[in-house]
C-alpha cells in the first residue's frame, strides 16, 4: 500500500504521522478533517477512522 505523508482529503501536510486512518481502505487524514467527516472517511467508503 502506498504511503502518504498529508492528509487524503485536504492535502496539508501531516508532518509524517497522520491523527486518523480509515480501517478499510487505509487513507489517511489530519484531525480536522476527521473531526469534519464525523470520524467516518470522506474518500470512498464511510468506515470508520481510528486514530493513528
Amino acid at each position: 500500500m502506498e504511503r502518504t505523508d498529508g492528509c487524503a482529503s485536504c492535502g496539508e501536510p501531516c508532518g509524517g504521522a497522520p491523527a486518523y486512518v480509515c480501517e478499510d481502505c487505509g487513507r489517511a487524514f489530519c484531525a480536522a478533517c476527521a473531526r469534519r467527516a464525523g470520524a467516518l472517511c470522506p474518500c470512498c467508503c464511510g468506515r470508520l477512522l481510528r486514530p493513528s
